[in-house]
């Protein structure tokens, strides 16, 4: 709300530093409703309270890398070493999951072989990429990437050796180490690498372990924690003290059914988690570690009338919802802590969450926005620049986010003076305050 002294309806930084309703209600995608509590406004896109702090600048527009026509799914997650990126896709109705190199400092697609490379672990099977972790086995650096293979209702890790060329082996995991076998089922394959420095895979209701410092090519051990049969895991976060956190669903269930979502803490050491605390909602997934602490998202049960996408932090007792959109959640691979700030893609558009600076108000906003509209991949491969997937090809396969301004889109919130019984006012003049001058002149267009 702006601040209405008199005749006058003052709009300021107060306003646009608050950024959206953190805890929103009702649905829909960008647009958020009028409200009395509150310095928020209704509606942005493409803008930034932040570049001078207090004044309002346009945000970016985005860009593609070049060849970004070789992607041909959402890019979900990725992985950079000192000489390169690595992205994985997730799978549209028409093609199966690739591998891809990316020049981390362009974002450049690579087109020399063996890239784009795509799974194919058997001639017929339909393979959806899921994760990505970079792990040792002895001394050596590789890239792992699971998938799920939904013609076969199982999965498998592969492997990228590193070399000139790279090396590229899609099902590593059930043909190369000690006691090596398929993933059990076709549903969601998180990895992590544990504070013990052993790799963990999600895969159903079981949690397997792989160790890259025992035998030649590191063992695989299955089931090395099991959580309740009706539990579906979705992702993995570490905390302090020594602990994995495992995000579960109810298996068989999604969002739209009552199912329960739920998270099971354990040590690395014990055959059972030592805590469990429900998330009260239907569904969860994409979990994240951010400022000494772990969150999530979650979806699935309403709240008043909208059914909204809820972001949760762990506040050393329960996980407690601190903002919410009307858009879908982000994957874990479209998520960045960034100190204060955690920035997410949720549907094409990129959204901050938290504060500048200490002293300044927690906020949300979106100041970026990719060409297509998927929850994809979010990444900074270097300091020189961020980069997002909102969907495949041309149409926001992977973009530059953060090089040239756009045209930044704000309504505020709804305002009106009272005046006296039988009065009405009219607006007599209009005052915008820059931060500055431009030589080259500004676009501006204001509508009451």
């Amino acid at each position: 709300m702006p601040t209405i002294t008199g005749n006058k309806i003052i709009f300021d930084e107060r306003d646009w530093m608050a950024g959206f309703p953190i805890k929103k209600f009702g649905s829909g995608s960008f647009s958020y409703q009028s409200q009395k509590i509150g310095n928020y406004y209704e509606v942005g896109n493409k803008i930034d309270p932040w570049r001078v702090p207090g004044y309002l600048s346009p945000g970016f527009e985005a860009s593609d890398v070049t060849d970004v026509g070789e992607i041909d799914n959402l890019l979900i997650q990725s992985v950079t070493t000192e000489d390169d990126t690595y992205a994985i896709e997730n799978r549209s109705d028409s093609a199966d999951s690739q591998v891809h190199n990316l020049n981390s400092t362009t974002g450049a697609v690579s087109t020399t072989a063996p890239y784009p490379h795509q799974i194919s672990p058997g001639a017929g099977n339909t393979v959806t990429g899921q994760d990505m972790v970079l792990y040792k086995v002895g001394t050596t650096t590789y890239a792992f990437y699971s998938y799920k293979i939904t013609s076969t209702t199982d999965g498998d890790i592969g492997r990228i050796t590193f070399g000139s060329p790279d090396t590229l082996d899609d099902d590593f995991m059930s043909t190369v180490p000690a006691n090596a076998a398929l993933l059990d089922t076709n549903n969601d394959h998180p990895l992590i690498v544990g504070a013990d420095d052993i790799m963990y895979i999600g895969d159903g209701n079981n949690v397997h372990a792989f160790d890259g410092q025992t035998g030649a090519n590191g063992t695989l051990s299955k089931n090395a924690l099991t959580i309740p049969t009706e539990y579906q895991i979705t992702g993995f976060a570490r905390i302090r003290p020594r602990t994995l956190v495992i995000f579960a669903h109810t298996a068989g269930q999604d969002s739209f059914h009552y199912a329960r979502a739920t998270a099971f803490f354990w040590d690395y050491l014990n055959n059972d988690f030592y805590d469990v605390v429900e998330l009260n909602d239907n569904y969860v997934g994409s979990p994240f570690e951010h400022n000494g602490t772990i969150g999530c998202w979650t979806k699935g049960r309403r709240v008043l009338e909208g059914n909204i996408r809820k972001m949760q932090l762990w506040n050393g007792t329960r996980f407690k919802t601190v903002a919410t959109v009307g858009t879908e959640i982000p994957t874990t691979g479209g998520i960045l802590s960034l100190d204060n700030l955690l920035m997410f893609n949720s549907s094409g558009r990129v959204y901050y969450y938290g504060n500048v600076m200490d002293g300044y108000p927690i906020g949300l906003w979106t100041t970026m926005a990719g060409s297509g509209t998927s929850s994809g991949l979010l990444k900074q491969f270097t300091s020189s620049g961020t980069f997002a997937s909102t969907g495949k090809t041309t149409s926001g396969g992977l973009q530059s986010i953060d090089e040239n301004y756009a045209y930044g889109q704000l309504q505020t919130a709804y305002a009106r003076p009272i005046f006296s019984k039988g009065q009405i006012g009219q607006v007599d003049r209009v005052k915008v305050i820059f931060a500055k001058s431009s030589s080259p002149g500004r676009n501006f267009d204001m509508k009451l």
